[in-house]
């Protein structure tokens, strides 16, 4: 009924299956305004924005913890375009967790 997720020996992320069952992730081409989100959303919404490269356009990602429905209101005051939502499985979570590892591992086989 949990998975726990561990870099380097040491614990990185605890999550409830059925709270990963409530998260999602939103992908859209970010607004030509800054995205505030609301107080009453905040414990539940973590705001990123991936620069434009010349291969592709910049995102707006929007994760989500728990119900979407008190979120929609929100999402939908910011015109957002070419939006997708999808549901964040272990894959994601294992993803975020390690980014910031393989990242650094890449830009040391740069270096070198």
């Amino acid at each position: 009924d949990r998975v726990v997720f561990l870099r380097h020996g040491r614990l990185v992320r605890d999550l409830r299956m059925s709270d990963l069952a409530q998260r999602h992730r939103i992908m859209a081409l970010p607004p030509s305004e800054e995205v505030v989100v609301p107080r009453h959303l905040a414990s539940a919404v973590s705001v990123n924005e991936t620069p434009t490269t010349h291969h592709r356009p910049g995102q707006l990602r929007i994760d989500t913890a728990g119900d979407l429905a008190p979120l929609l209101s929100w999402l939908d005051s910011l015109s957002l375009e070419r939006v997708r939502i999808e549901p964040l499985g272990l894959r994601s979570v294992y993803d975020d967790v390690h980014r910031n590892l393989v990242e650094s591992k890449r830009t040391q086989e740069v270096v070198s």
